[in-house]
């Protein structure tokens, strides 16, 4: 009951039970209790919670270096190609750490899924324990990825937009 669901939202297994039945669906949880708004890491451990099963096991098929800190990965589906990708959208990775699933949100920079996966950029933090274990043991440990998720919306009227955003850890913009 005390297991946390969603980080952002501060949801354990107990809060969600009251919205769980037999119907539920993610659109219905996430109304009733605002699991998933945060960062989006949680959606995969709440689908499966809701008895759906939304990762795929990936490889890290290209990797290059970017900056100093920083490297490009090229994911691709093992057993299946992963979902289309559009513009603003990102992926949950999963990732086997010490025998405990390991989730974080990254921005999809290039590609756009299907059979030429889908690429990502990570800034390796000196503390992280996610962006440390992806650029040194990703390869012999376990790694899956979520649906591509996430919404890009422009207002309706006809008016140039500008967006000014940059940086590693800009998902949330």
């Amino acid at each position: 009951e005390s297991e946390i669901m969603c980080g952002c939202m501060g949801l354990t297994r107990g809060n969600l039970r009251p919205h769980l039945s037999v119907d539920s669906d993610i659109e219905s949880l996430v109304h009733a209790s605002g699991a998933t708004t945060g960062c989006g890491s949680c959606r995969p451990r709440i689908l499966r919670l809701l008895g759906r099963e939304s990762v795929t096991p990936v490889r890290i098929a290209k990797r290059v270096k970017l900056a100093a800190e920083i490297d490009s990965f090229r994911l691709v589906g093992i057993k299946r190609p992963l979902p289309a990708a559009t513009p603003g959208q990102h992926v949950v990775l999963e990732g086997l750490i010490d025998d405990v699933w390991v989730t974080r949100s990254y921005t999809i920079t290039g590609h756009e899924g299907g059979e030429d996966g889908l690429e990502i950029a990570v800034l390796r933090e000196s503390d992280g324990l996610f962006s440390n274990w992806l650029f040194t043991k990703a390869e012999q440990g376990s790694l899956r990825a979520a649906a591509p998720a996430g919404e890009l919306k422009f207002a309706e009227e006809d008016r140039p937009i500008v967006f000014i955003a940059g940086g590693i850890g800009i998902t949330p913009a």
